[in-house]
């Protein structure tokens, strides 16, 4: 009942919140494009700014049960390739969170425009592997491709850290270098926890994780 109080829930948001839970359990299974939903709707239960550090210890829990289950299926190459310049992109957003200054409705509409840019990418993948024109070996060589592996890393790391909303973004590039299946949830399952781990301390330092955000994930 403390944390009823603490964040001031009402039901209908904790059933809100019980949904996104749910849905985090199928991103990690592999299902691209169904994350994004979670974002908006956090919001919708916290304040924009707060929501992303509330919902990322449900999304590490969630790459752990992943990687658990998928890790022996990982491709390093592809993971280490991505890695640094996702990094950067986590980085860069970090600074522009940390030294410039954010109302609650600014940030809203900065989420707006980064969910808007998932969608468009998971539109544009959806259609790009569905075009006859682009043969297999095209895709793997747009995968293997360094520019190509920087732009979508740094493009996912902002997404991430602004909104823990990547995953349409990074999947593009994991889907372009031909992984099956299982390779594909394994590989991205180990990514996504490293990175995820990764931005606690700096989410920790924006004000967004505290021991009641934690509380309510348990």
């Amino acid at each position: 009942m403390e944390i009823f109080i603490a964040l001031d829930l009402n039901v209908a948001d904790w059933l809100l919140a019980a949904f996104c839970g749910l849905l985090v359990g199928f991103s990690k299974t592999g299902v691209t494009g169904m994350g994004i939903m979670i974002v908006p709707m956090m919001a919708m239960i916290f304040p924009a700014q707060q929501s992303p550090g509330v919902l990322l210890p449900m999304l590490i829990m969630g790459d752990v049960m992943a990687v658990a289950y998928y890790h022996r299926h990982a491709v390093w190459t592809h993971l280490l390739r991505l890695m640094p310049w996702a990094i950067v992109g986590i980085l860069a957003a970090f600074a522009v969170l940390n030294f410039f200054p954010w109302n609650d409705r600014a940030f809203s509409k900065l989420l707006g425009v980064i969910v808007l840019v998932c969608i468009g990418t998971t539109f544009w993948n959806r259609r790009g592997n569905g075009a006859e024109s682009e043969t297999d070996a095209d895709k793997r060589a747009r995968g293997s491709s360094r520019l190509f592996a920087g732009f979508m890393g740094v493009l996912g790391g902002i997404a991430t850290m602004i909104a823990n909303a990547a995953g349409s973004i990074w999947s593009i590039y994991l889907f372009a270098v031909g992984l099956p299946k299982y390779q594909f949830v394994g590989t991205g399952a180990w990514f996504y926890l490293i990175l995820n781990s990764f931005k606690v301390p700096l989410q920790v330092s924006l004000g967004n994780i505290s021991a009641s955000t934690v509380a309510f994930n348990f």
